[in-house]
């Protein structure tokens, strides 16, 4: 009962993003079913959005370099 509901059209804008800051996962199933969606509302996220950015950045400028 006290969990949250993912489901829930107010937490998701623009029907693409996942904003729920009482829902304590990082990941939520997405409404339509086709996998999952990031809570952005969770302060995790931001740090694996930082990492993939930083790994993609170090892999441009290295094939840049070379």
């Amino acid at each position: 009962m006290g969990e949250p509901e993912s489901n829930d059209p107010q937490y998701w804008k623009w029907s693409v993003f996942y904003y729920n800051p009482n829902d304590k996962n990082r990941f939520v199933q997405r409404p339509d079913g086709l996998g999952l969606s990031p809570n952005y509302a969770h302060k995790g996220i931001y740090l694996i959005l930082a990492l993939v950015l930083l790994v993609i950045l170090v892999f441009l400028l290295y094939f840049w370099l070379v």
